[in-house]
């Protein structure tokens, strides 16, 4: 009886936690976004307030007018600084191009301002629209002189590399704990579960409060971000079919989405120590290490209809998401979304340039996309189709 009390009270737990979250996440994406819903804005995000830049300084942010990207006529970034000096500087937006012609002008701007001296420095982003109206935005204080340690983010420097191996490390040691253990033991999967999610809802107010959350870019329906929103249902929820699909899910796009993240991390300027450097790791680690124990605990279950399921779901998933990132340029800054990379490549630069430059621009590069998820779908099939060719068949 006492132990029929005591399941209840866990599934109760599980429950209300898993609702609980879900709720949050669709409450904190609609509020963020209702937030940003002024007719005209400019926001600095990068350097963070009171941080250490050297004379010359990257910045970037964003700007808008209504009625869309076309009122944007240009930004500048000014600065005010001891002994009376002051320095100006006019950055570019960022853009979308094929074959050398624009597609699409951003919202996002970025550039580099120097400073003639060091010490505190006071910098300010002024937007004017086509009509000559100006919007300006909060002002930031920067500390110019010797950078800190938190310098900008290196691809495959100590900063990189280091976490990536750590996560390796603690990927296969969840993955030999859970079939040493028979089954994933239930603090791993709460403690996993509470950090996930701990850290996503940490992370995406601050991003906001440093001026670089947008509703084109940060909500939560990017392929890792919807995997972060399975994994705990996947840790928690009682053995069944909707649990088994989930799991595979996290195997597919987890570490799909996760793996490439990793190997090319869009941080930008931001390094070691910042919230956001670890914010990136932990989420995008967490997944890895998810997706290997949800496996560990029934190899199996990634066979080819395993495959077949998560690549019929993706494709299914399309369609709704490319209407979600229409409806998104509706919202400040009125970049449309680009969720699932459907809408254009990364302007920073990704393997989706050459797809793009094979097949087109969107949505003809989508052709492009479908052949890559089927290769990485495969090439996480492939393991365990070698394995049950090599694994003892019992006689019949």
């Amino acid at each position: 009886m006492e132990r029929d009390k005591g399941e209840g009270a866990k599934r109760r737990a599980r429950g209300l936690f898993l609702a609980v979250g879900l709720f949050g996440f669709i409450a904190m994406d609609i509020g963020l976004s209702l937030a940003l819903t002024k007719p005209e804005g400019a926001r600095i995000a990068s350097p963070a307030d009171e941080a250490k830049v050297g004379r010359v300084a990257e910045v970037a942010g964003d700007a808008w007018f209504e009625p869309g990207p076309a009122a944007l006529a240009s930004i500048r970034v000014e600065a005010e600084g001891p002994e009376g000096k002051s320095a100006t500087a006019t950055v570019d937006r960022v853009v979308v191009r094929d074959r050398g012609k624009v597609l699409l002008e951003l919202s996002r701007w970025r550039g580099r301002i120097e400073f003639p001296l060091d010490g505190e420095w006071k910098i300010v982003a002024i937007a004017t629209s086509a009509s000559g109206a100006e919007t300006r935005s909060l002002g930031r204080r920067i500390n110019v002189g010797e950078v800190g340690r938190s310098a900008a983010f290196k691809t495959f420097g100590s900063d990189h590399w280091i976490p990536v191996v750590i996560i390796l490390i603690v990927a296969i040691s969840a993955a030999f704990l859970v079939r040493k253990k028979g089954g994933i033991p239930p603090r791993l999967a709460w403690k996993v579960s509470v950090l996930l999610w701990l850290n996503e809802f940490i992370y995406q107010p601050q991003w906001f409060a440093q001026g670089g959350w947008s509703a084109a870019t940060a909500l939560i329906v990017q392929m890792c971000g919807l995997t972060i929103i399975a994994i705990p249902f996947a840790f928690l929820l009682k053995e069944g079919p909707l649990r088994k699909r989930l799991v595979e899910i996290v195997w597919f796009w987890g570490i799909g989405g996760a793996s490439q993240a990793l190997l090319s991390p869009d941080l930008g300027a931001v390094g070691f120590p910042d919230f956001r450097y670890f914010s990136f790791f932990i989420s995008h680690g967490l997944i890895i290490v998810s997706a290997a124990a949800l496996v560990a605990e029934h190899p199996g279950r990634i066979d080819i209809k395993a495959f077949g399921r998560v690549l019929a779901i993706t494709n299914l998933a399309l369609l709704p998401v490319a209407a979600l990132n229409r409806l998104i340029a509706m919202l400040p800054p009125h970049d449309p979304g680009n969720y699932f990379i459907l809408s254009y490549p990364p302007p920073e630069g990704s393997p989706v340039d050459a797809l793009a430059a094979i097949f087109g621009p969107a949505p003809r590069y989508v052709i492009g996309l479908e052949i890559l998820a089927i290769a990485i779908f495969a090439l996480l099939w492939a393991p365990f189709a070698i394995a049950r060719r090599k694994s003892p068949r019992p006689r019949p």
